[in-house]
Order: structure tokens, then sequence, then C-alpha cells
């Protein structure tokens, strides 16, 4: 049954509230002639407008009925004289630049009623002056008296910084603006501490942020210089390896190419030696055969000569195999012989007219070189064929 009636009371006091708080500025301009810049909304919106903004949040707290002192006994009725300092160009102007005011009714508004039960019923009529703070600063429970910080209503917090007791100090508009000057002077000076701090902070992320972006670029950079580097030396190696591959096979087709000269250079020398064996023919043949011979003087592109006769009807053939072993079959015929080497790719041509020489299968009577001729050893990739 009671937490009946006080549930009641509450949703009464709760309403009575909403249906007043908006009309607050014109009830005191009616009466007093001026009007305080009251916040219109809630505490918990005027709690939010003054962290928004970085202000200090400034409670009224009175009663129209009549004002109390700290026991609880009426002491003196509400003071006209703060009424009409608070509506005063000086006073508001302090306000406005440092607080937002909420006022409330201590016996007929829910906030307020509460408020004045959590700050043991300090003497109203009163100004209290309140820091909102984050519901994360509070660090447990704590009395609101004892200014440490306090979550009321849930979902804000705040921390109580001083009060103007107008029993005790008067309503003089110039002190009441120079006391609330101190508080909101000093509030601004913190906030704008915090702001610097803020940069300072920002400042510092951002400088620690370059850092690490140009740590984490020469990193990269460093990393994809190791990379190229053993891409380079990798390279490097298949490049070596495959030009000794290719010296390699060189000189195995080169050793391969001199054992063929050599070997052709022998068996062309042996045949010589066995036709000079042979019996010499009588005069009529001789004549004969000389007619049917070619004798053939090869040039080389070094300048020298090689001389050698080819029976008429020898293809083309014996003379490419003979011209390909002569430098060879010169060194094997005599020490003293002059030595030279035969380009590995070569063709035969005709010096006079110019022609060369690429059918093999052909007989030295077929291309008229008969009965004797100039041939040219040209190396393939020489530009005159």
């Amino acid at each position: 049954m009671q937490a009946t009636q006080q549930q009641a009371q509450r949703e009464e006091l709760r309403r009575t509230e909403e249906e007043e708080r908006c009309c607050l500025s014109g009830v005191f301009e009616s009466k007093y002639g001026v009007a305080p810049a009251f916040f219109e909304g809630s505490f918990l919106e005027a709690w939010a407008t003054a962290r928004s903004k970085n202000r200090l949040l400034l409670l009224l707290i009175y009663s129209p009925q009549g004002g109390h002192d700290g026991s609880g006994s009426v002491s003196h009725p509400l003071s006209d004289a703060l009424c009409q300092a608070l509506g005063g160009e000086a006073l508001k102007a302090c306000v406005h630049k440092y607080f937002v005011l909420l006022g409330g009714d201590a016996e007929r508004w829910l906030v307020p009623v509460q408020l004045f039960q959590l700050l043991r019923s300090p003497t109203l009529p009163s100004l209290l002056v309140t820091k909102p703070l984050s519901v994360y600063d509070v660090p447990g429970v704590g009395e609101a008296s004892a200014r440490v910080p306090v979550e009321f209503p849930v979902g804000s917090a705040w921390v109580l910084l001083g009060g103007w007791d107008s029993a005790s100090s008067g309503t003089s508009e110039s002190s009441l603006t120079a006391f609330l000057a101190e508080y909101g002077e000093q509030a601004l000076q913190e906030a704008q501490l915090r702001e610097q701090e803020l940069i300072f902070q920002r400042e510092y992320a951002e400088e620690g942020r370059i850092l690490r972006e140009q740590q984490d670029f020469e990193l990269e950079e460093s990393v994809q210089k190791d990379i190229e580097r053993a891409e380079a030396l990798e390279g490097e190696k298949r490049v070596a390896e495959e030009e000794a591959q290719r010296a390699e096979g060189e000189a195995a087709e080169r050793a391969s190419l001199a054992a063929r000269r050599v070997a052709a250079a022998t068996r062309l020398l042996a045949a010589d030696s066995s036709s000079a064996d042979a019996p010499t023919p009588s005069s009529g043949e001789g004549a004969s055969a000389a007619a049917e011979s070619c004798r053939l003087q090869l040039r080389l592109p070094g300048g020298q000569r090689a001389e050698r006769s080819f029976p008429a009807d020898e293809q083309l053939e014996a003379v490419y195999q003979w011209a390909d072993c002569c430098g060879k079959l010169s060194g094997l015929r005599s020490a003293s012989s002059e030595r030279f080497e035969v380009p590995e790719k070569f063709h035969l041509a005709t010096t006079y007219p110019r022609a060369p020489l690429l059918d093999r299968s052909r007989t030295l009577r077929d291309l008229q070189l008969l009965p004797n001729a100039i041939l040219a050893l040209n190396a393939e990739d020489d530009d005159d064929v």
C-alpha cells in the first residue's frame, strides 16, 4: 500500500514537472519583470547540452511556498532579490557564457525533489554549480554533498563544485556574478587545457601514424629491394650457368669439329699417298686424265690459299669436304706448312663471275670449273656472298 502511494506520488511529481517546466521563464517574468535564460528541457537534456558545449550546469533549487534551512524549518520566503539578480543583464551574460541554467521546484517537481534529498536538504533557495561528467567518471557510490562524482538520474553523471546560499551570502548581482564567473573561468581554462591536451594527443598520434607509415614504407621498400636483389642475383646466376653451358657446348662442338676435320684430313692425306704410290700411266693416258681433271685454288677469308685437283665428274660435295679440313690437312702435310683455321660454317663461290655454289650434288664439269678455277670460301655470316 505504501509503495503504491509512493509510486503515485512520484508520477504526480513527474507530471507536474513536465507540465510546468516549459512555463518557468514566463512565470518568473510575470512575477519579477525579468527572467533568467532557463533551459526548458529535462535534467538529462540540460546535462547533455552542457557537456556538448563544454559548459557547467547551474541548478536553481527553490520552493515557491517558502524557504528552508538545513533543518527543514521555514526560515524566510522565496528571495525576490535573488530572482531579480538572476534577471540582471550582467548575470544573464555570465550565465550565458559559462552555464546551462536549469530551474526546479524542490517541492512539486520530481527531479528537484530528488536532488533536494540527494544533497541532504540544502538551504532554499540555492544556486548549485555542477560539472557534467561521463558516467564512466563515477568511481562508485558517493555522496553528492561530499563533492564526489555521482550518477543521477540514470544515464547522467556530475559533481558538485560549489553552491551559493542566498540566506548567508546575500543576493548582490555583482557578488553572484563574481562567484559564478570564478567557476566559469576555471571550467573554461580546464576545457582549454583539455582541448590542448586533445590537440597534443591527436598531433602525437598523427606523428606516430606518419612515423609508422614511414617505417612500414621503408621496411616494404627494403624487403622489395632484397627481393629484387635476390632476383637479380638469381638472374645473374642463371645467365652465368646458361653462358657456361653455352660455352661448354660450343667448346664441345669445336672439339668435335676439329676431330672430324682431323679425321677427314687424315683420310685425304692417306688417299693422296696411295695415289702417289700407284703406277704412272702411259703418256697418252696421262694426258687424257689431266684433261679430265679440275685444278681448284681456294681462297680463305684470312688470305690463306689451298690447292687441290679433282676429277671432272666429282661432285661439289667432295670439294666442300676438302675445304672443311684443308687447314688441318695443311698442318698434317708438313710441320713447316702454314696452319690456318676454316670457319665452322661457310659456303663456296666462284670469284668471276661471283656466284655461290650451293648445290653440292652437281659435278665440277656441270659447274664449268674445268680445267681450273679459283673459289672463295666465305663464312656464313659474311655479307659478301
